[in-house]
């Protein structure tokens, strides 16, 4: 379950469309994971990053979040921003490579 109360170092509003109709609410993003907290409780979730497979942001109103179990696709209310994503892409994909440095092709 999401927090709606944890620290976020950034947050966007967003829309999850559903065959039903969907949701609105906010995408906090966490140095852990993701949120998407809505008003009701109801379609919110929350990704710790070891949930996700893969993350995309085709164009600065759209953001996908890809589990292993379901895909969540938004519409942001407002643009993200290049370095945001960056951050995110960075926080997602370089978990796993803290600690490894290299130089001239060899690790040190």
């Amino acid at each position: 379950r999401p927090n709606p109360n944890a620290s976020a170092f950034a947050s966007l509003a967003a829309r999850h469309r559903t065959f039903g109709g969907g949701t609105n609410g906010v995408l906090h993003f966490r140095k852990g994971g993701i949120d998407y907290v809505t008003d009701s409780g109801r379609g919110s979730r929350s990704w710790l990053w070891s949930d996700i497979q893969t993350i995309a942001n085709p164009d600065p109103y759209d953001f996908r979040v890809q589990g292993y179990r379901e895909t969540f696709e938004f519409e942001l209310k407002q643009p993200m921003s290049r370095k945001l994503f960056d951050r995110i892409w960075d926080d997602f994909y370089g978990r796993d490579l803290k600690g490894l440095a290299y130089s001239e092709g060899r690790q040190q």
